[in-house]
């Protein structure tokens, strides 16, 4: 008990040091400011996040709950959803709900669903969208910052100009994000059901596979971004992860071919690729043999830590879990690999630095 509480009121302190940090820092890669943005990497809301949420299950489960645990839950979820938002992050609210909804039925066994849950769902739906709408304009407004802004004080042209990217009006910085939002609010519709069309995803990428992407969806490009997120003092190869540079090889690849089609490099989303259009692209008639190769180390891993102590062996599953989900939908092989020992070094840091603490505690006394 002492040690839950102790864990939820961790992860509250490092939350808020997001938020601080999505507020008033940088993403820098330069010199020494590396390390500070491998950390946040490493500690960002989303791997505390998921980390909490177990908690809480595992909390519901025991019914011993700590001192003020409610109130920890909406400030804590209250922070989480505040550092995706500045941080330009459209996915908080969609990520507590997906996440309470996979680890609810893991762990609960949960095969029914109560009518209460289906009448409160237009609330909750409604809540997602405010939320994806707000988080949508905090993002396109930190790319405007970054690109567009500068780009014009670079040239020194006056107010009320035209931007060449996005076609934005330059005016104060309020009323351009006042104006975004209400110009893109229903558009937002398109985003959101982009983002549960899978089908799409996998349809597009392996149509495209050979024309525009082969050079970015293989195991030679995929090593590369691996060694350079985890080696915290140089970048080797200095290349982002391959879902990112999709949107960007797409739009290289086919101005290209259309002479009338100019190309310009931009800040890009990830694209998402899925698991059988990867794995078709990668693996071919095999992909049959990676798929068991990846069953059998999810046996041995549960096998191997299955001495361990309670609350680790669940606060591990539950991050297996997750992560088995998040390969399922696949961000790509080399995002999931780095994102999966992002979130256990996490884990591992914060537990045994909650148990190092409190053992001296003891020690003391």
């Amino acid at each position: 008990s002492n040690l839950i509480n102790l864990l939820v009121n961790s992860l509250i302190i490092l939350i808020i040091f997001n938020l601080i940090f999505n507020i008033f820092g940088d993403v820098s890669y330069n010199s020494y400011e590396k390390f500070l943005t491998v950390l946040n990497n490493i500690f960002n809301s989303i791997r505390l996040c998921l980390i909490f949420t177990i908690l809480i299950i595992i909390v519901l489960k025991s019914d011993n709950r700590p001192k003020h645990f409610n109130l920890k839950i909406l400030v804590f979820y209250s922070l989480f959803i505040l550092d995706t938002i500045f941080s330009g992050s459209r996915s908080g609210t969609f990520y507590i709900l997906l996440i309470l909804f996979i680890l609810f039925i893991s762990y609960f066994r949960l095969d029914k669903i109560k009518i209460k849950y289906l009448i409160i769902s237009p609330i909750i739906v409604l809540i997602l969208f405010l939320n994806f709408s707000i988080a949508t304009a905090f993002k396109t407004y930190k790319t405007y910052k970054a690109i567009d802004k500068p780009y014009f004080q670079k040239m020194h042209i006056i107010d009320n100009s035209v931007a060449p990217l996005t076609g934005i009006v330059f005016e104060s910085d309020k009323d351009w994000f006042i104006r975004f939002y209400k110009k893109n609010f229903f558009g937002n519709f398109q985003g959101i059901s982009e983002r549960i069309g899978f089908i799409d995803f996998h349809i597009e990428k392996i149509s495209n596979y050979q024309k525009y992407y082969k050079d970015k969806i293989n195991l030679n490009y995929y090593y590369k971004p691996i060694i350079d997120r985890l080696s915290p003092s140089v970048d080797i190869f200095n290349v982002p992860f391959a879902s990112k540079t999709l949107q960007d090889q797409y739009n290289y690849k086919y101005s290209l071919e259309n002479s009338d089609k100019i190309y310009f490099p931009q800040a890009t989303n990830s694209e998402q690729i899925t698991i059988f259009a990867e794995s078709e692209a990668l693996f071919g008639y095999l992909s049959i043999i990676y798929y068991c190769s990846i069953f059998l180390a999810l046996k041995l891993f549960f096998y191997l830590t299955k001495n361990i102590k309670i609350l680790l062996n669940d606060l591990l599953y539950g991050v297996v879990l997750i992560s088995y989900f998040d390969w399922l939908t696949c961000f790509g092989l080399d995002m999931f690999i780095v994102l999966t020992l992002y979130q256990i070094i996490s884990l591992i840091v914060i537990y045994y630095a909650c148990v190092f603490y409190l053992s001296l505690k003891n020690y003391e006394k």
